[in-house]
């Protein structure tokens, strides 16, 4: 039987996974984001997901300073299959409707089409685009209503 569960994301997860290839350049960023970056990952709402005790990947969101937007994350792994996929995201499809969450932005890179239909199926909008490490990238936003 299968085991999937999420828990607090913890930096050394960072490690404990291969990256799509589709995410590489999300993850220099990452990784190239110092202790104290990390620590406030730590320390917020991000988690890790887990198949019989694997990371399959993490995420988050980030408040965006001055604004009431969060910047919304993932990073997700090559093991990941059909199901976890699906579980992966009715997870993050919750966590992303809390009332804690206003107005949150993400992007995707441009030729990154699974990425795009994901960020739909979530609920995110696309906004307008972005130049990003010499990518073009679209911007997706997520209006949760006041409650």
């Amino acid at each position: 039987m299968t085991i999937r569960e999420l828990i607090p994301f913890r930096g050394k997860h960072l490690d404990q996974f291969t990256i799509q290839a589709a995410q590489a350049e999300e993850v220099v960023i990452v990784l190239g984001l110092d202790l104290s970056d990390i620590k406030r990952m730590e320390a917020s709402d991000a988690v890790t997901a887990l198949r019989d005790g694997w990371v399959l990947g993490c995420a988050g969101t980030a408040p965006i300073e001055g604004t009431e937007t969060h910047a919304a994350w993932l990073l997700m792994g090559r093991a990941v299959n059909r199901a976890d996929l699906l579980w992966i995201t009715r997870q993050i499809r919750t966590i992303l409707s809390m009332p804690t969450y206003d107005r949150i932005v993400t992007t995707v890179r441009s030729d990154f089409t699974e990425g795009h239909r994901w960020a739909r199926m979530l609920g995110f909008s696309p906004s307008g685009p972005l130049k990003y490490q010499q990518h073009d990238h679209t911007v997706y936003v997520k209006e949760n209503p006041s409650w």
